[in-house]
């Protein structure tokens, strides 16, 4: 989360670029937590400040704190995009306990198997269909997000968002088995491999 006291010192000052909008987000704690949370979400501290510089470049009229990291960062599918390559490069160094997804990264990537389906999956297809998937999964997770936090619908209106249906467990078979060895293996590394296939009981 971002440091609370620069978060409100950095709002203050580009609310104030806006005539008469300080008040309205500062004296209201829901809009505040709302600008808050989604900041925080998706902006590190060092990023905080020059993207609400960018935002003052961009918008003539209050943007939403949605349209400010857009603004700075891109569109849904290009940030989906890059942690989408935070994903595979982390699986290609094999440095995947250190790797820091948004929330909805995290839900996009275990939606679609996380990193053992990485290893498992043929490169080709890694990079055609699966990073779609990712994509698609990422924007999803990433509206529903974006609609709870920052305009919440009244009660009546409000539409559940449905998780990714998961097929039930099953054992893997001899063949599947043997291509995770294998790309797992070329990949990660014969400890590795073993290590999760200790820990899904194959």
């Amino acid at each position: 989360m971002l440091d609370q006291a620069n978060f409100l010192a950095y709002l203050g000052d580009f609310l104030d670029a806006y005539d008469k909008q300080s008040d309205k987000i500062l004296g209201n704690s829901l809009a505040f937590a709302a600008w808050y949370e989604y900041l925080s979400a998706n902006l590190s501290e060092s990023e905080l400040k020059p993207a609400l510089q960018c935002a003052l470049v961009h918008f003539e009229f209050l943007p939403s704190p949605k349209q400010v990291v857009e603004a700075f960062k891109g569109s849904r599918e290009v940030l989906a995009w890059e942690e989408w390559q935070k994903c595979v490069n982390a699986s290609k160094s094999r440095n995947t306990d250190d790797i820091l997804l948004s929330l909805q990264g995290d839900k996009a990537l275990a939606s679609i198997g996380g990193f053992p389906r990485l290893a498992s999956e043929d490169p080709n297809k890694l990079h055609s269909f699966v990073s779609k998937e990712f994509v698609s999964r990422w924007v999803m997770y990433e509206r529903a997000i974006a609609a709870k936090v920052v305009e919440p619908p009244a009660p009546k209106l409000k539409a559940a968002i449905e998780e990714p249906k998961t097929e039930e467990w099953k054992p893997w078979t001899s063949e599947a088995l043997a291509q995770f060895r294998e790309n797992g293996k070329k990949m990660f590394g014969d400890k590795w491999v073993d290590r999760v296939l200790e820990n899904t009981g194959e």
